[in-house]
């Protein structure tokens, strides 16, 4: 993938964001301009106030009356400005808020159009049986409507109803007559044996009889639809088919309740499915791992592509492990950086002994703690980070999701300074992160994945900046790999929002003079 092809970037310093928090400054200033200037009309009302109590005392009354009159005028006019200018400032105000309540149902409309589907699912049963059944009947109806006309019982057909051929024309193909002088086709006479029903031999003149059906149009086989509307139809049958559309119909509504709802359904799935046992813990203990020396003396990463791919590397563990990566960097000026890698889904079990398992995916996904965050909490304080730190957190997937949700945490960000966010498909469209976290996300086009919450990334904030795009090669739409590509894409490209991205969390990537240590650690959950 080369740089910007097919990238679709949002949010961020070069996005519509940026737009809009000028605007708002703009209605800001032109408020307190207002102001100004109602306050400058009141000093002259002020004004007009004293010369009225000067205007015995002054030699010229005239020219007070005059000073007077002026001094009202410009009250009025400055007033009319004011008016004036505070009514722009409303109005700003007011395009802006519908602007952004615009944008942010247009994040939610998927999310909307599952609850209007939902709201009327008691009425896709009915209509789904309606539809299929009068399509199939449809379908399975010949061409040309209801069908020709089929003759009565005894009645001629159109065949029998032809003139006899004329004299000295023998009977012949349907391409026409053939003449007399013609050789003499061989008939039925000469060709059966003596013993044959004499019906079957024609009489010179007779018409010819009609064949069984003859009356019925004839149908190609390809356009009598024998199966009905669907493709079920051939297993089903197509009498069925009107069954399971309305059995269709009735699971429609209530699976399109379940995308805006869906981080209270895994709240409760979280709370009620696993409130027993360790399926309900949140603790972990945490490992120290020792790393192969070229992962321990690699140092820190060149930029995004590069944390993705050390990303793919601390998501190979083992099935039964979750593997935590904390790569502290102190540079040449003293300064020092850290990044948190968190893989993704290692076990789709409830009640796993592993950490990023499907009871972090539901608490994830309701913004509550799991034995995930635990274990990462844990592993940041092994590895000796400062709370004057700078931190960022990158995920992939179920690690993306946690990330974003530490991030949001205040909790955590009163004991760690997350400064930095790095996400790969990763549904993250509920977290309201904190203005001075600067997030990025990668998404694929066909990656469901970060699709799950039906809401997607605000592109309303300078510091969030989504990137999506089509999935590269041959590689799955959900595969950290790809998301690897994806990144350095991001690295190449000359976006004004990415090259924001990559200036913000530059303090975070490789440097002359750095020196690294990287920790890992290996977590388990443990029952409460």
């Amino acid at each position: 993938m080369s740089a910007d092809e097919g990238l679709r970037v949002s949010g961020g310093a070069g996005g519509t964001a940026v737009e809009l928090e000028d605007l708002d400054h703009a209605a800001t200033r032109l408020h307190h301009s207002a102001a100004d200037l109602r306050e400058a009309g009141a000093d002259l009302h002020r004004g007009k106030s004293l010369l009225q109590g000067l205007d015995g005392v002054l030699a010229d009354p005239g020219a007070v009356l005059a000073l007077e009159g002026g001094l009202v005028a410009a009250h009025q006019e400055l007033q009319q400005v004011a008016e004036s200018t505070e009514g722009l400032a409303q109005l700003v105000a007011v395009c802006l808020a519908g602007y952004r309540t615009a944008d942010e149902a247009d994040r939610n409309r998927w999310a909307a159009f599952g609850a209007a589907v939902g709201l009327v699912s008691p009425v896709i049963p009915v209509l789904g049986w309606v539809v299929t059944e009068n399509t199939s009947a449809w379908r399975r109806e010949p061409p040309g409507g209801g069908g020709a006309e089929v003759p009565a019982p005894g009645a001629p057909s159109a065949v029998q109803q032809l003139p006899p051929p004329g004299p000295g024309v023998a009977l012949g193909p349907p391409s026409g007559a053939v003449p007399s002088s013609a050789p003499a086709l061989p008939g039925l006479t000469g060709s059966l044996p003596a013993t044959a029903d004499p019906q079957l031999v024609p009489v010179p003149g007779a018409p010819v009889p009609a064949l069984p059906g003859a009356g019925a149009p004839v149908v190609p086989e390809a356009e009598q639809h024998p199966d009905g509307l669907t493709v079920l139809g051939r297993f089903i049958g197509p009498a069925e088919e009107p069954f399971f559309g309305a059995l269709a119909g009735a699971l429609a509504g209530p699976a399109a309740l379940l995308v805006p709802a869906a981080p209270l359904l895994m709240s409760r799935a979280s709370s009620s499915g696993a409130d027993r046992g360790i399926g309900a813990s949140t603790r972990t203990v945490v490992t120290p791992r020792p790393l192969p020396a070229e992962v321990a003396a690699a140092g820190a990463p060149t930029g995004v592509g590069d944390v993705l791919r050390r990303l793919e590397d601390a998501h190979e563990a083992p099935r039964s492990e979750l593997r935590i990566r904390v790569e502290r960097t102190v540079h040449a000026d003293g300064s020092r950086s850290t990044i948190v890698y968190l893989p993704g889904t290692k076990d789709w079990s409830s009640g796993s002994t592993n950490p990023a398992s499907w009871d972090a995916i539901a608490l994830g996904m309701a913004g509550e703690p799991s034995a995930f965050t635990d274990a990462v909490v844990k592993a940041v304080e092994d590895a000796g980070v400062e709370a004057d730190e700078p931190v960022m957190l990158a995920g992939y997937s179920l690690g993306g999701i946690t990330a974003a949700q530490l991030a949001a945490d205040p909790a955590l960000r009163a004991r760690f300074d997350v400064q930095g966010l790095v996400t790969a498909g990763s549904p993250i469209g509920n977290v309201d992160l904190p203005p001075d976290v600067q997030a990025l996300s990668l998404e694929h086009d066909e990656d469901l994945v970060p699709k799950l919450e039906g809401v997607e990334n605000t592109s309303l904030r300078s510091n969030q900046v989504t990137v999506t795009a089509p999935t590269p090669g041959q590689l799955g739409a959900h595969e950290v790999q790809g998301y690897a590509v994806l990144a350095e894409a991001v690295d190449a490209s000359d976006d004004a929002s990415l090259t924001a991205v990559r200036a913000a969390v530059g303090q975070f990537f490789s440097q002359p003079g750095d020196s690294t240590t990287v920790t890992e650690v290996a977590a388990t959950r443990v029952d409460r």
